[in-house]
């Protein structure tokens, strides 16, 4: 299930990043293509080992991604696709405490949970890429999971677990602080918005390294060419 990438959204032809700039902006886009540079903002992304392939990021167990000086403090969106080799147990996937607490977004026994706070219904298998979307609200304070746009869960965060509050906001991405909270696995791509998205919007994401390919100006005088050529033969 490794082909996300791959996979032809319709809603990508109507949807636009440009609809969501009121209520939060893009601010970081790691496509993780053979690259752990930042598309839109100007932070790479950090490699705990050399795991990048031309689709995306092989990680090994406890050896993800590191994200410096890039998260939000407050509200923010995060949004990634990616699998894991095997679910059951715990395996986290958001560090916010800069792996001094267990607290922290992980998939349990096929379930998204915010621990200890909120849980979700078990809807993950072993391999199998899906979308999930972490919003977290800074008027309101309240944490939202998603997974392939559906809710799974929602919090009010009063104790601020879900704030990247260590030096530099730093965010662990798939690495824990204890043994046997993590497991090998494939992230395709990894973006960040500045603010809490609706549920609307989480569900009208589509994936961002798949857009829809135009026809080249050359292209189309092909076809036009092809076309005349044709109708010339028909007369």
């Amino acid at each position: 299930m490794r082909a996300f990438k791959s996979i032809a959204i319709a809603a990508v032809a109507s949807f636009s990043l440009a609809s969501l700039a009121e209520a939060a902006t893009l601010t970081h886009l790691w496509t993780l293509d053979g690259t752990n540079a930042d598309s839109v903002g100007s932070t790479p992304i950090t490699f705990n080992e050399p795991g990048s392939g031309p689709t995306g990021f092989y990680f090994g167990s406890n050896l993800g991604l590191s994200a410096y000086g890039a998260m939000p403090t407050s509200g923010y969106s995060i949004d990634m696709a990616f699998d894991f080799d095997d679910v059951s147990g715990y395996n986290k996937v958001v560090d916010f405490k800069n792996k001094a607490s267990d607290t922290g977004l992980y998939v349990y026994h096929g379930a998204l949970y915010f621990y200890n706070v909120a849980i979700g219904p078990q809807v993950v298998t072993d391999n199998q890429t899906f979308r999930l979307t972490l919003t977290r609200d800074d008027a309101t304070n309240q944490v939202a999971g998603y997974i392939n746009g559906a809710l799974q869960f929602s919090f009010v965060d009063v104790s601020g677990i879900a704030v990247f509050s260590a030096t530099d906001a730093v965010a662990h991405f798939f690495q824990a602080d204890g043994q046997h909270e993590y497991d090998s696995g494939f992230v395709d791509y990894i973006r960040v918005f500045d603010g809490a998205l609706t549920a609307d919007e989480v569900a009208a994401l589509t994936n961002p390294v798949t857009p829809a390919v135009p026809l080249p100006a050359a292209g189309w005088l092909l076809v036009a060419g092809i076309g005349a050529i044709g109708a010339l033969r028909r007369r």
